[in-house]
């Protein structure tokens, strides 16, 4: 994963940090930040909200799998419909052996009444569709220079936490630090660099 080691290298998950950490004292939940790479989604960096007991700390090196996870709807619902399906087939939609739970999306024609109830929210949502009793939500970060979308900001955690009456305030939540991400990632001439790394 180079584009991973390039924005590693230019010191950004050291940037994104203190604004993940605010989020997650904020909402008292995981938050974590994905970067686009290599044609899916990437974990760059988190920051864990909740107190030691029942606490939601899944691994940082899992793939993503895109149609079962708030940050993978959040990204698919940015482009076209074509362009998402392409990207959620190539990443096990339909599948038998596709991560997530017996609540996840498995059909095309799903995914496309999933992207839309997204692009109308705002945000992409998950309630145990990817592991058992987690709910998770997010939205796309997009680069303030060129309004590229270059990845997600989420916030995950136990299902009896985040009943839907805590999406709203959450949405606040992810779309300020979503603005804040955007205005410090690297200028549109790094990005460059980053996709001819990958």
């Amino acid at each position: 994963m180079l584009g991973q080691r390039y924005l590693h290298g230019l010191g950004l998950p050291g940037l994104v940090q203190p604004i993940l950490d605010e989020v997650a004292a904020e909402c008292r939940e995981l938050v974590r930040l994905t970067v686009v790479n290599e044609g899916t989604l990437a974990w760059l960096a988190s920051s864990q909200g909740a107190a030691p007991g029942l606490m939601y700390s899944p691994s940082m090196h899992s793939p993503i799998t895109l149609h079962a996870t708030s940050v993978g709807k959040a990204w698919l619902a940015a482009m076209s419909n074509d362009d998402a399906i392409g990207y959620a087939l190539r990443g096990g939609l339909g599948k038998p052996n596709a991560a997530g739970t017996s609540k996840a999306i498995t059909s095309v024609d799903r995914l496309i009444s999933e992207l839309e109830l997204t692009r109308q929210r705002g945000y992409g949502l998950v309630v145990e569709e990817a592991e058992p009793g987690v709910v998770a939500m997010a939205v796309t970060v997009r680069s303030l220079t060129d309004g590229a979308v270059v990845g997600t900001i989420s916030i995950a955690g136990p299902v009896l936490r985040i009943p839907p009456e805590r999406y709203d305030a959450f949405y606040v939540l992810l779309r300020e630090a979503s603005a804040k991400v955007g205005a410090i990632w690297p200028r549109q001439s790094v990005g460059v660099h980053a996709s001819e790394a990958v």
